[in-house]
């Protein structure tokens, strides 16, 4: 038996799938475990100006069927989507939809307000918002000239002076400042 014949296109891709649809065919028990894991549900991650805004499409899903925590920077998503009722696992020619329990984490981005979060499902599609933490902004701190405060030895030079000359106290870490220098 000739395995190509000239005049008949040659699609590599096309036969292997009808090969491998007609081995499952012949098959009894279906193998749902063969089918190819993705991630699930898919989701995507967007940076807005005020909140961080996560997506993930749940079909058919409702709030009381998902779970979501946060916990050590980490925000988790949990469900559990039931099998269709009415057909066994034998009578599938294709099974694509996934189904039972699944768990995706993902890491937060640092500047988010944790007790802020909130999340809400609506058409299918679940949308938590991560509300930004507000970054610290810069402060001008003055400085003002320092002034003798008519003791001599509580003169900041005097005081370095003292320092300088009892390392030991400041290894210890019980240095104060007194009348007569640096006591420890």
């Amino acid at each position: 038996m000739a395995l190509f014949q000239w005049g008949q296109g040659w699609e590599p891709f096309g036969d292997l799938e009808r090969h491998v649809e007609q081995m499952l065919a012949t098959m009894r028990q279906s193998l749902p475990t063969l089918r190819v894991q993705r991630a699930y549900p898919p989701l995507n991650l967007a940076e807005l100006e005020q909140e961080y805004l996560l997506t993930a499409k749940v079909p058919g899903m409702s709030p009381a069927q998902l779970d979501l925590t946060v916990s050590e920077g980490m925000l988790t998503l949990r469900g559990e989507r039931g099998r269709p009722e009415g057909v066994r696992d034998d009578e599938f020619r294709r099974h694509e939809r996934y189904w039972g329990r699944w768990e995706r984490s993902v890491a937060l981005p640092e500047r988010v307000v944790l007790d802020r979060i909130s999340a809400e499902v609506s058409d299918g599609l679940l949308v938590v918002h991560l509300p930004k933490a507000i970054e610290g902004r810069a402060r001008q701190i003055v400085i003002s000239t320092g002034e003798p405060l008519g003791d001599e030895s509580r003169t900041l030079s005097a005081a370095l002076a003292a320092v300088e000359s009892d390392a030991g106290g400041l290894a210890t870490g019980r240095a104060t400042f007194g009348a007569g220098g640096v006591e420890s």
